[in-house]
């Protein structure tokens, strides 16, 4: 992924600095700070990987949320709140965890300790459920939950510009593997793209279900229809089913003028979409 802001050689400097600047403000200021930070490069995964060359570049993530959550045990706050999802995420992570001790033993390698590549692949995998925890416990207010889906909604603009500008010149009249695209997610791939797209595309058209301003309302479904065609590029058959069960969701608990929507879509997808889909 390039930027054309003509700052390509002082990203992976301006990434680091940024980081370390998030990790300080998170213990010493405020602990959303680093969450601000953080949000937006989760889905960017090559552009966190130009930081990989400093010191600990390649640990930025798993650094900020321990920042995070001593920010938000000096704020006194309870660093597991109590949310739905709390005694759920425990459970699953420490059944990972005890999964890959397992593993160890079985394979009589030495013990995951941090610093081994199988306990970074766990701390990876649990990134984004304790995001998830994390950002309930600083408990942010309305002005600053905008600000965090503003950072989503750009993060996203971004990943779309990088996939599209990727694949526009591609000939998509016949479907090949080679047409397959990743894009900015890095390891997760062209299945993990699709997935992210599809289940951010419903987000985008839930949240236009609810706003109240016209600009903010176009701008999430601009977005979202922007997703859903790099989704379409995808080639991605699950990335397909996720996006169409979303749509149908949708369609029968909050806007029910997407159901018919959904099955003209249906009717006429053929005629929509490329023939590398279609195949």
């Amino acid at each position: 992924m390039h930027f054309d802001f003509g700052l390509e050689g002082f990203l992976p400097t301006t990434l680091y600095l940024g980081a370390i600047t998030a990790v300080i403000a998170s213990m010493f200021w405020r602990s959303i700070s680093g969450l601000f930070y953080l949000i937006p490069l989760l889905p960017l995964q090559t552009i966190r990987y130009r930081m990989n060359q400093y010191p600990l570049g390649g640990s930025v993530v798993g650094i900020i949320l321990v920042a995070v959550a001593i920010g938000i045990l000096r704020e006194h706050k309870p660093l597991f709140p109590k949310t739905p999802w709390t005694k759920l995420i425990i459970v699953y992570s420490v059944y990972l965890f005890i999964s890959l001790l397992i593993g160890t033993a079985f394979l009589s390698a030495p013990l995951p300790l941090p610093g081994d590549p199988r306990f970074g692949y766990w701390q990876e995998y649990m990134a984004m459920p304790a995001l998830l925890l994390f950002v309930a416990a600083t408990k942010p207010n309305r002005k600053q939950m905008k600000i965090i889906i503003v950072l989503m909604c750009f993060a996203v603009l971004l990943l779309n510009k990088s996939f599209w500008n990727t694949v526009s010149g591609r000939d998509y009249s016949a479907f090949s593997w080679d047409l397959r695209e990743g894009g900015s997610m890095g390891y997760a791939g062209t299945n993990g793209l699709a997935a992210f797209e599809s289940q951010f595309a419903a987000l985008l058209v839930a949240l236009a279900a609810f706003e109240k301003k016209r600009l903010w309302k176009l701008g999430y479904l601009s977005l979202g229809v922007f997703s859903l065609v790099c989704l379409v590029y995808s080639l991605s058959r699950g990335g397909y089913v996720a996006a169409l069960v979303g749509w149908a969701f949708l369609g029968l608990f909050k806007q029910r003028k997407l159901l018919p929507l959904l099955v003209a879509f249906l009717l006429t997808w053929t005629t929509l979409v490329p023939l590398a889909v279609q195949e």
